[in-house]
This record gives C-alpha cells, structure tokens and sequence, in this order.
C-alpha cells in the first residue's frame, strides 16, 4: 500500500474538503483525487462519497473503519523510517489511565525527560483493559492499570494502593479529612467517574444502580472544573484529591465504608529488546517517585 496514498488520505478527514487538503500538500486538487481513487483500487472498497456541488468529503462506513487502520500505518512507517536511520535514541512507549498518569507519574516522567543520554518517549492515555492489549501486542513497553486480569504475556506487580474520598467544594462547618457516611451524600448532585467494574460494585451498595447519574466523565479532570455547587460531589481517588487542593479550594472528606484501588503495573513478559535499557530505567524513577497514600 503507497504511503502517499494514507497521508493523503488522513489529510483529508483533517481539512474535511479536498481543497484545503490540496493546500496543505501543496498538490493540485486532482492529484489529491487521483491519489485517493488509487488507494481505494488497492483496498478494493470505496473511503469517501464524492457528491457534486458539495464541498466537505463524506466518509463510508468502510471510509470510517480505516481511519484507525490508516493511523497505525503511518505511525509504523514513521518508526520504521526512524530505525531505517540509524540515528534514532532509545524509544520508550508508556501507557497508563487518565489519573495515574496525570497525577502520580509526573515525577516519573521529569525525570525520564532529563535522563542523558536523552530517551524519546510516548505517553498514552487508556482504560484498563486496552492497556492490557497494547502490552500485550507490544504496542506500549509498560502500563498502569487498576484491572488484574491474567495475560499469559503480561507480568501484573502491585504498583501502590490509595483510598477513594470524596472532594467537593470548601463550605462552612465541614473540616477537611473529616469523615462522612456514604448515604449523607445526594446522589442527585453527583458528578459521576467511572473507576471500573469492581468500584461500580461497591458503588451500587449505596445509591440505587438504576439511577442514571446526572453527569459522567471520562477524566478526573473534567469533573474538577465542573465542581461550581457545593452541593456537587465526586468520589475521586486520594492522590488526584490532593493535588486539586494545592491549585484550589476544595473539601476532601474520608468515606466511612471505603472503597480501595489497586494500581498495576503492567510489562510484557519478554520486553523489546531496544527498550530494555529505557525501561529498566524508567522503572527505577517508577520506584523512587512511587506515591505514599494513607
């Protein structure tokens, strides 16, 4: 499959027309249009809809289902570009979820950044469960899950542990740290993250699993800056809690029947061999900057 033919066409669900994807190429519209129908020929199915007098692409569902196929390729054939070289450094690719890697491995990753001699790395933002088959298929080096979920490919170590508390806005008479009944909080004012199956369990034995929450996020992030009532609250991992308070005026209270998560550490059992040196390196910063929660 022609290279030329994958960037043009990703640069084209970029610009969504084919002239600004011709400006960006800085090729004739024809050739952007020649370049895509070659494509389709080896593919042998049809990406985009050409409607006449209609200025942005419509992609098929088959146009839809290669976006992704069409970013892989290009990232390996810039890796392979990058090795073909001979001058590429270590190369490390990291994966971990949204609260972990924001919030836990900064330290980590500063000091990765200022290692020499310098190691290029990549950092991924998954679920759980994706990090598990990226390890496994050897598309991340190391992963930091909070599932246990047996790969006969994949080493699992316990990374650190850390209670969920509840963090919502500073109000008068409630102290931080203090202690608070789980059924004291109104579900109706919940701003909803989705810690995993096993948290969704312990979840359900305090507020009626059928209701729908009123607003659910996919970041930790996200919820902070929704925090605006101070009757919103959020049931927030411990090390994300405190590092909101440092940059806000938040209330961070301990749940009197609380749920603990468990972070792993995810590594294939046989690691690239040019990774090897970078990750053994990145796992020592892994050890040193690892969190103390209690």
């Amino acid at each position: 499959m022609d290279i030329v033919g994958i960037e043009t066409f990703l640069s084209v669900i970029q610009n969504r027309t084919l002239t600004q994807a011709s400006v960006q190429m800085h090729v004739s519209q024809s050739t952007v249009s020649k370049r895509l129908r070659i494509l389709e020929e080896q593919l042998g199915i049809k990406l985009i809809i050409r409607n006449k007098g209609v200025s942005q692409i419509e992609l098929t569902k088959k146009g839809e289902g290669f976006i992704p196929i069409a970013e892989q390729w290009m990232r390996v054939w810039r890796e392979t570009q990058q090795l073909s070289s001979g001058s590429e450094p270590d190369f490390l690719q990291i994966g971990a979820v949204d609260s972990i890697s924001n919030y836990v491995l900064i330290p980590a990753y500063k000091a990765l950044y200022e290692a020499s001699p310098p190691i290029h790395f990549q950092v991924r933002i998954q679920r759980s469960i994706e990090l598990y088959n990226l390890v496994d298929m050897k598309e991340i080096d190391v992963g930091f899950a909070f599932l246990q979920i047996h790969r006969p490919n994949v080493r699992v170590e316990p990374y650190f542990s850390e209670p969920m508390v509840v963090i919502r806005l500073s109000q008068p008479g409630l102290k931080n740290g203090a202690v608070v009944d789980p059924l004291s909080l109104d579900p109706a004012y919940e701003l909803y993250y989705d810690h995993g199956p096993v948290y969704q369990l312990w979840h359900d034995r305090f507020w009626d699993l059928r209701r729908r929450p009123r607003a659910s996020f996919h970041t930790c992030l996200s919820i902070l800056n929704m925090l605006y009532d101070r009757r919103q609250w959020s049931i927030m991992p411990l090390s994300f809690a405190r590092s909101a308070n440092v940059t806000g005026d938040y209330l961070i209270n301990i749940l009197d029947d609380t749920y603990v998560r468990t972070c792993f550490k995810l590594t294939h059992q046989y690691p690239r061999r040019s990774a090897e040196k970078s990750l053994q390196l990145f796992e020592q910063y892994v050890t040193q900057f690892r969190p103390i929660l209690e």
